[in-house]
């Protein structure tokens, strides 16, 4: 399965999220899973009104990890 990778340039705490600011804006254009993989486990995602933001339910610093989304 082909997949798109994100640098995690930042990321910040929001109530019960994460909120993962990528390197570079999202790719609308391509049709996604609804996961999101994280060092080696799976997340549902949300996107977000800015593009280099995708928020996930998660407690932690994903900050330099590297975000994968794979293609359906």
């Amino acid at each position: 399965m082909m997949s798109e990778k994100y640098k995690i340039i930042d990321d910040f705490h929001v109530k019960n999220i994460r909120v993962l600011v990528l390197d570079r804006d999202f790719n609308l254009g391509r049709r996604h899973s609804s996961l999101v993989s994280i060092n080696g486990k799976s997340y549902p995602y949300q996107l977000n009104s800015i593009r280099k933001w995708v928020v996930i339910k998660a407690t932690g610093s994903f900050k330099g990890m590297v975000a994968s989304f794979d293609f359906v």
